[in-house]
């Protein structure tokens, strides 16, 4: 979504990349924001990292929607929504490590943790050129479906985990 969304502005309001890159700026004060406040969050309900993982899920899959419904919008309510996506990206982000390092034994938590971050490497580094293509043939709003697609996806694979998490005692 970062490597993407200037070019999203810059096609569907016209207006300058360098424009378009200062707006999507914001995406990572939400971002900062979003993995404090995600652990913040998390450890006031107990730990339970999983259910405060889908309220966010819940909030990115929101933002795309207000995105897709509302490509033109002012450079202010460009700004919020792009650090509204980067808030709500970032929380599950962070999230994601404890997860793992807490449902593991404690002696494979490092495994465990740079086998996920090996994960999310290796999909940032082979995603540009199929997204382009993607974009490229089905467009914009295509591309916010697959962003759609792909939180919604993400939330219910995160369901068996939160299951064998509460039922592992």
């Amino acid at each position: 979504m970062r490597s993407w969304h200037h070019f999203y502005l810059a096609d569907t309001q016209n207006i300058r990349v360098a424009e378009a890159a200062y707006r999507v700026s914001g995406m990572e004060i939400g971002g900062l924001l979003g993995t404090f406040s995600s652990g913040v969050f998390s450890d006031k309900v107990k730990g339970s990292r999983i259910p405060v993982m889908l309220v966010y899920l819940a909030g990115l899959a929101v933002t795309i929607l207000f995105v897709a419904v509302f490509p033109k919008t002012t450079p202010l309510v460009d700004s919020v929504a792009i650090s509204m996506l980067g808030f709500f990206v970032n929380g599950p982000q962070c999230l994601l490590g404890l997860v793992a390092a807490e449902s593991v034994d404690r002696r494979i938590v490092a495994t465990a943790t740079g086998i996920l971050g090996w994960i999310s490497y290796l999909g940032a580094a082979i995603s540009g050129y199929p997204i382009s293509l993607f974009v490229n043939k089905m467009g914009w709003n295509a591309y916010l479906a697959l962003l759609l697609g792909s939180t919604l996806g993400s939330a219910l694979f995160l369901l068996p985990v939160w299951y064998l998490a509460t039922h592992k005692r």
